[in-house]
């Protein structure tokens, strides 16, 4: 055998020393990685037995006050104004107003407000007031995108118009329809880039009333298109009284009888739909998930949690009357006046417990154990332990 020369055995000796740099770095990546996999794994699986109170604030709102979610803040509204709250109880803005009947939407950070039968919308952001729209007919409901559109639909005699606003009030879009026409809105949602729009069109057939979900595109695809409509699906014999968008590209309604799940950046179809086997009490979505309440044979409800391709998730008996669910990436949040429950969604029941007051409104402060809570006479930030 030929003895190696002095250069192969100094090219053999850094070889070897690269490639034990290599293993080296190697195993440090594998043991950060499994710490941070333990980490998040406990967080995931943590169970919460009590909590803490952090900050204690006066009460927000009154009496009379409604409260929405407003991503990571919270929407305080009533007849008279409405209101935003930081997490820490701080207000952002407050804008007021006299109305009977308010219609409100929240996607994001804009915020929608309208009178029902009233000719005056707002447009708000956490900043404070974006625009004010005067239109020249009474207002049936208003819709909010995240990227800062509107929608609204009026109403003259027969006649809904669904008009489409920038947010400098300019218009984008007037749809006229009539029940005798493609059919009366029952329910709308904007997607959050702005583009596309999903409707609910209740209509009549043959002397049975059936609905036409369809999907309009305002964005360069929609162009070319007769009213910009991209998609349409007919459900017969059914009422489909809500649809939403989860996210950019993932839309989802609920009807009587189906549900049905739709797909496309810029035309979304159809690419699931599934039957209901009893009746629907409510239906819930937010952290690109859906939730469907049920009465159950065994508890009060079932709840059963869908991810944006319809795949079900987890199924959570939930066994006393709730005021709100709240549909987080990872999570839900049950509560009525006195307990909250906190489930994940691979169902670990995270936590179950009675707070310090009769509950209003709960908003999650960070992804893991604090929450904003008001409550009738205060308001806290607390924290799970």
């Amino acid at each position: 055998m030929r003895e190696k020369s002095s250069e192969e055995k100094i090219e053999e000796k850094l070889l070897h020393h690269k490639l034990r740099k290599v293993y080296k770095f190697l195993l440090i990546v594998l043991l950060i990685a499994a710490g941070v996999f333990a980490v998040w794994y406990q967080l995931e699986n943590q169970v919460y037995t009590r909590f803490e109170q952090s900050t204690r604030m006066e009460r927000v709102g009154s009496g009379q006050s409604r409260y929405l979610d407003y991503n990571g803040a919270l929407i305080c509204y009533s007849m008279d104004g409405i209101m935003a709250y930081d997490a820490n109880g701080n207000q952002l803005w407050n804008q007021t107003y006299q109305m009977q009947n308010a219609c409100v939407d929240v996607a994001g950070d804009y915020v929608a407000v309208a009178d029902y039968q009233g000719n005056r919308i707002f447009l708000l952001n956490k900043q404070g007031l974006v625009t004010t729209i005067d239109t020249n007919i009474p207002v049936l409901s208003v819709k909010a995108s995240a990227g800062g559109v509107l929608m609204a639909a009026l109403q003259d005699e027969d006649t809904v118009f669904l008009r489409m606003y920038k947010s400098d009030g300019s218009l984008i879009t007037n749809y006229r329809t009539t029940m005798r026409g493609f059919g009366y809105p029952m329910t709308y949602a904007i997607s959050p880039d702005n583009i596309k729009v999903g409707i609910s069109f209740m209509k009549a057939v043959s002397g049975k009333v059936g609905t036409a979900v369809a999907f309009y595109n305002f964005g360069g695809v929609g162009q070319n298109e007769t009213d910009n409509l991209v998609s349409s699906y007919e459900c017969e014999d059914e009422a489909v009284p809500y649809i939403t968008f989860l996210n950019d590209s993932d839309a989802v309604s609920v009807g009587s009888k189906k549900v049905r799940v739709f797909s496309g950046k810029q035309t979304p179809k159809l690419e699931k739909e599934f039957e209901l086997d009893r009746e629907i009490d409510a239906v819930f979505s937010g952290g690109e998930h859906f939730a469907l309440v049920t009465d159950s044979d065994d508890e009060r409800y079932d709840i059963r949690i869908y991810d944006k391709g319809g795949n079900e998730k987890v199924v959570w008996p939930c066994d006393f009357e709730y005021t709100d669910i709240t549909l987080l990436s990872d999570r839900m949040l049950i509560y009525n006046q006195t307990r909250l429950v906190v489930v994940s969604y691979n169902g670990v029941v995270k936590f179950d417990g009675e707070l310090s007051g009769s509950i209003l409104h709960v908003i999650p402060t960070d992804r893991y154990a604090g929450f904003f809570v008001v409550y009738e006479d205060k308001a806290e930030r607390i924290r799970l332990r």
